[in-house]
Order: C-alpha cells, then structure tokens, then sequence
C-alpha cells in the first residue's frame, strides 16, 4: 500500500452464509513455536501469519478468524502495515490509527502516535485458549448489514496494571481487580450490546446490558464487570447442545468452572453483538 492510501474493502474475506467453519483446535501456549516457518533469528516475522497462528481472536475462532479481523478491518491483513508491542501491554500486535482513521483508538505508541490494538499474543504461562463458535446473524441479507456494511469496532482487551493480557474471574466477580485505563470510556457502538458465548458442545447464550450513561460511553471497569458476570452465569447454567453431544472442554466440576478462567477481552462480531475472549489458568487432564 502506497503512503497516504487507504485500504479497500476486501469481500473476498467475508463468508458465504452457507459456509461452516470448523471448531478451533484448543491451542496449548506451551505448544506453540514462536518462530515462525522459514525465519531466520534476527529477521522480522510476517506480523499477519503471526497474530493468525499466535493471536487470541484467531485461536478462539478458529477459521473464521482472519474474517473476524476483516470484519471490522474492512480490508484484508495484508493491506496495512501491522506493528509489534506498544507500552503498556504486553504482545500487542496494532496499527497507526491513521491509516484507519474510520476506527477509535486505545493506546498510543512509543513516538506518542495513536495506534489500535488489534489483537494480543497469547499467554504462554497459562493453559488453553478456549475455543468458541462465532455468533453470526441468520440470513444472508442481515448479515451484509450487520457483518460486512456495519461499521464494528476494534476488539477492547482487558490489559492488568502490570501489563498482561485479561483477569482472574473471580477478581472481576470479587471487584478486586486493576485493569490498565479502568476510567476510560468505552465505545462499543451502540447504547445497549448483547454479549453472546457459545462454547462447543454448549447452547449458545446472551446477555443484554447498557453501554451509556448520561449519554457518556461506559467506563472500562464497568464493561470489565458486565462481561465478567456474563460469563460467570454461562459457566454455571451451561446447557448441553443436542447436536453436539461430545463437547470439546466440559463445563462443570471436574472441567471448566469460573475459578479457572481468565476474561481477556471481548470481540465485535456484529451490530450490537460481542463475544468474550478467555483463557484457562491451567492445562485439563
């Protein structure tokens, strides 16, 4: 891309209504090489095919990843010159705000200039990223509204006061948690959203909540909060999906309960609908 052009949208990213994407494989962090295929020590990586094979939202998705970056990109990865790490967060993969100025920005880098958080390494001490079905409108028509002509928001990651990626459930749960900006408003694109979880081998749920005050986007602790509670109430009220008897990671004693969980971040997956991004503390037998 040529300085001062801006990326096009791209619709070959955007999915067929028809099309199923496969359940991501649980990605183990202690798994994964962080070099990648062919790369010599000391040369760059190719940041996109990094933060497909090494980001949360990719390995939460699964195959509909990279149309889930396009989703609010509206271009295609390879359009737009990603960038490693800003202050304050650890595995940050961004882009300057200038080169999508249609899209709010977070965080600023080094030099001072805005830049857009689009995703964060994944967390190597902690166990697997938990996978989940993306939420999409039904038809086709709603989703070109809602998906591909919908003008969605960067993902908002919950970075803690030390720098890594997402928080302890039961800090969110107990209030006593201290996550990076806590203050600061949250654009979320609508005034009321409906958070959607849906974790293979489980119906999905949602849950509706607002995001205005007095006309003032929520503050970030505040959104921390709903999300935490959101996911709290799925994990305890899970229900089997008929047609997914055998699910991937089970719910319940023995599995998956709120003590293992870290909430790392939400996803804008449709007007109005997010998704959660979590990760669980230790490995499941």
């Amino acid at each position: 891309m040529q300085p001062g052009q801006q990326p096009q949208p791209s619709g070959s990213y955007y999915p067929q209504q028809a099309e199923q994407y496969a359940v991501p494989p649980m990605i183990v962090p202690s798994q994964m090489p962080m070099m990648m295929p062919g790369q010599q020590y000391g040369q760059p990586p190719n940041v996109p095919q990094h933060m497909l094979r090494h980001g949360y939202i990719a390995a939460t998705f699964g195959t509909y990843g990279e149309t889930a970056y396009c989703a609010f990109l509206k271009c295609g990865l390879g359009q737009i010159p990603l960038m490693f790490s800003i202050p304050g967060c650890t595995g940050a993969y961004t882009v300057a705000q200038s080169v999508l100025p249609h899209l709010p920005y977070g965080w600023r880098a080094a030099d001072g200039a805005p830049v857009i958080l689009l995703d964060c390494i994944i967390d190597q001490t902690r166990g697997p990223v938990v996978p989940q079905e993306v939420w999409m409108p039904n038809s086709p028509r709603v989703y070109d509204q809602h998906v591909v002509r919908a003008v969605l928001r960067p993902p908002t990651f919950f970075v803690h006061t030390d720098g890594s990626v997402g928080l302890p459930l039961p800090q969110i749960l107990s209030g006593n948690f201290a996550v990076n900006n806590a203050n600061a408003p949250v654009d979320v694109g609508r005034s009321s959203i409906h958070l959607h979880i849906k974790i293979h081998g489980y119906t999905d749920r949602k849950r509706q909540f607002q995001t205005q005050e007095s006309g003032q986007w929520i503050q970030l602790r505040r959104l921390v909060g709903h999300v935490g509670r959101a996911v709290d109430k799925y994990l305890r009220e899970a229900e089997p999906d008929p047609e997914q008897p055998v699910p991937r990671l089970r719910i319940g004693a023995g599995g998956i309960v709120p003590a293992d969980v870290v909430v790392v971040g939400v996803v804008h997956v449709s007007s109005g609908s997010w998704m959660p991004i979590l990760q669980l503390t230790r490995a499941l037998a």
